[in-house]
């Protein structure tokens, strides 16, 4: 583009033309100062001969060769292409720096995660404290394998020992007593109590009543009528027969199921009350299963022994106490056995049906079993588990299967 001066009227103005295809180029506001010129007065041939006079000019202008006088310009050195082509190289190594760095960085962070913690000197009393606790660990770790190797073991048999209702006991010594046709506990009761300790009197009474009565076995008429309870003598030696007749017993067999039963459902009693707990209630069942068996024919001069009195009120407990938990009792027919399995709280209201059927017997005159013995010491145990309930509420309920409906 070329500025060319046109000359309209006097005055001149400047405009962008192209020498080369001729095209007039017009900048912001020459429209507006060309406004002014009578060009319509004009001819258009007169302003396009100017224009190519004007070019014309500018043309022969830029062609015409230069003065001698003149020295020729001087090339410029071309640039060195090594340095400008070095930058690019330089360039790179610099991006493949910053790429190792990260990877670096990483491999830093791997190192600093694999460097095993700095070892800290420990003090001899912590070692110590140490060694004796990892002991611990692998103790109680052995206890828990051979408890869980003895459930194992005690599933596997019941599985392979063919019964007909439910399953047999799981421990061999247990054959004894069902054998006898005496209850045997599938497993002991589960759920919080109130003692875990092991439960001393319990062992130490049925060893006592065991003693006593085996001495008392040498001369066993003298001794039942000496300290037997007459119901109709029931103050004699100051109401004394009323704990000696506890101690004593008619037989091996009334022996053995009366001690059965004391250490089988008296050990749990005793760790859910409590030993001074226990000794009362065993007080309270024995003094009213007395008492029921004097009120049932108190005329009577034959002589009562046994300690089932106390032990039922124990059974009592046991079974509203501990409810949910299983018992077998083994049947025969021909040369099979067969196990019928149920809840605690239901064979308690059988053997309490027994009782009464037996306590209509005995004052028919028709048993020598004091059905009203059992009664009385049954409901005294029910006594004291409604009294030991209204006291424990809150983990009577905790327990599953316990809650009031």
């Amino acid at each position: 583009m070329e500025e060319i001066s046109v000359e309209v009227d006097g005055r001149e103005r400047a405009i962008d033309v192209c020498t080369t295809c001729q095209f007039v180029w017009l900048d912001e506001g020459e429209w507006q100062d060309l406004a002014y010129f009578e060009i319509e007065k004009k001819t258009p041939e007169s302003i396009r001969n100017a224009v190519r006079e004007r070019i014309a000019k500018k043309r022969r202008e830029r062609d015409a060769p230069p003065a001698l006088n003149v020295a020729p310009p001087i090339p410029k050195k071309r640039a060195q292409p090594r340095k400008a082509e070095a930058r690019p190289r330089q360039t790179a190594r610099v991006e493949r720096k910053a790429e190792v760095l990260p990877r670096q960085t990483a491999r830093v962070e791997r190192q600093a995660e694999t460097k095993p913690p700095p070892v800290t000197r420990r003090s001899p009393e912590k070692r110590s404290t140490e060694r004796r606790d990892s002991r611990e660990n692998r103790r109680h770790e052995q206890q828990r394998r051979e408890e869980s190797r003895q459930r194992r073991r005690g599933h596997e048999a019941a599985s392979k020992r063919k019964s007909g209702w439910g399953r047999g006991p799981t421990s061999s010594w247990q054959w004894i007593p069902a054998l006898l046709g005496m209850p045997v506990e599938d497993e002991q009761p589960k759920g919080p109590r109130q003692h875990d300790e092991k439960p001393w009197f319990t062992w130490f009474l049925a060893v006592g009543v065991v003693a006593v009565s085996l001495l008392a076995m040498l001369d066993l008429p003298a001794a039942v009528d000496a300290y037997g309870l007459i119901p109709a003598e029931y103050g004699r030696k100051s109401g004394l027969t009323w704990l000696t007749a506890f101690f004593l017993h008619g037989g091996l067999l009334h022996l053995v199921g009366n001690v059965y039963f004391l250490i089988v459902f008296g050990d749990n009693v005793e760790k859910c009350l409590g030993t001074i707990e226990f000794f009362l209630l065993l007080c309270l069942a024995t003094a009213s299963g007395h008492l029921f068996h004097i009120l049932l024919d108190p005329e009577s001069t034959i002589p009562c022994i046994g300690a089932s009195g106390g032990i039922s009120g124990v059974i009592a407990f046991y079974a509203l106490r501990f409810r949910q938990n299983q018992l077998s009792v083994m049947f025969w027919f021909f040369v099979k056995t067969y196990w019928l399995q149920m809840s605690a709280v239901w064979l308690f209201c059988i053997w309490v049906i027994m009782q009464i059927f037996i306590a209509n017997q005995q004052m028919a005159g028709l048993s020598s079993v004091s059905g009203g013995a059992h009664l009385g010491g049954a409901l005294a145990g029910a006594f004291v588990w409604f009294i030991w309930r209204l006291n424990h509420v809150s983990l009577y309920k905790s327990e599953g299967g316990w809650a009031t409906k």
